[in-house]
């Protein structure tokens, strides 16, 4: 029973961390786009 409660822990630590890192990925992504798109715009005006 106990080791059950450590590795289901464990799992949770995994998959927080997996998640950590997807939206720190993600959140690079949409900053990338961010700026794609004010250097379209920057290119435009010029």
């Amino acid at each position: 029973m106990v080791f059950h409660a450590s590795t289901s822990l464990s799992a949770n630590l995994t998959v927080k961390k997996d998640g950590e890192v997807f939206s720190k990925r993600y959140q690079k992504q949409k900053r990338q786009k961010k700026h794609l798109a004010r250097d379209l715009q920057n290119a435009c005006n010029r």
